[in-house]
């Protein structure tokens, strides 16, 4: 009967015996960074639409009061 308990408690691995000899891996880093860079790119976009949005529709408004 013992050894089959340690038999069956050999199927399971702690989270020790998970993490042991684990490398570390930069992949977490480099995502998170390029995640990080494409918030701020689009951050930056989208402010650079609504300038040349307000851009137009100030163009607008004044080309619509000279033609008064």
């Amino acid at each position: 009967m013992p050894q089959e308990r340690h038999a069956t408690s050999s199927l399971y691995m702690t989270v020790g015996d998970f993490l042991n000899g684990a490398e570390e891996c930069p992949i977490v880093q480099e995502l998170f960074a390029e995640l990080e860079e494409n918030a701020a790119q689009e951050l930056f976009d989208e402010s650079l639409r609504r300038q040349e949005d307000w851009n137009i529709l100030a163009h607008q408004v004044v080309g619509a009061e000279l033609s008064r």
